[in-house]
């Protein structure tokens, strides 16, 4: 059994085996006493609200009893859009700036790659290249470039790939302005549908 104090409406849940009473003493193996303002506690049968939701709990003292009942209330649509809609977008920045494989080298597609990458290529254009050009990938694998057309073959594979990651961004930002239900809103699993 749980025992709590009424405590004016805000009930404090006890130990049943040691209970300290407003006064101060300590009864052990206790069970209710309403002189002492000690009651049977009886939680809430209902679900745990959702993560998203707000839990509002309220209590009764009923026939000797304290019941405990909740309500749970969504916040407004729009502010769940923007909640989902910022996890989208992080897992595109994450998506977008990761590992791919372009031939035998494993790339991480980051912004200082990517601005390497064409810096190398405006500088072979303008014949201030002399190849090979000696690299080495995030993983600690050296390699050559041997020409301008590696150098662009790998830029070319790291924009397909964040260009990929913006389109499927795109399409769960487009579902999400979509949906209506609170429930199906925040349950929407947004980790679908990403390239690796």
């Amino acid at each position: 059994m749980r025992l709590a104090f009424w405590n004016n409406g805000s009930p404090k849940e006890v130990d049943p085996s040691r209970v300290r009473f407003p006064n101060g003493d300590v009864a052990y193996d206790a069970s209710p006493d309403q002189t002492r303002d000690l009651y049977e506690f009886l939680p809430t049968a209902d679900l745990p609200c959702h993560s998203w939701q707000t839990r509002t709990v309220t209590y009764e003292l009923i026939e000797g009893k304290i019941r405990e009942t909740q309500l749970c209330t969504w916040p407004p649509i729009a502010d769940l859009k923007v909640k989902k809609k910022a996890q989208i977008t992080a897992k595109r920045r994450e998506i977008a700036s990761g590992a791919i494989t372009v031939g035998s080298l494993i790339v991480q597609c980051i912004d200082g790659n990517i601005s390497e990458l064409e810096v190398l290529i405006s500088q072979a254009a303008r014949g201030k290249v002399i190849f090979p050009v000696k690299a080495t990938t995030a993983f600690g694998r050296a390699f050559l470039i041997n020409n301008s057309g590696e150098a662009q073959t790998i830029l070319d594979a790291i924009q397909a790939h964040r260009q990929t990651a913006r389109n499927t961004e795109y399409d769960h930002l487009i579902t999400v302005d979509t949906l209506v239900d609170p429930l199906v809103l925040a349950d929407y699993d947004y980790n679908l549908g990403w390239s690796q």
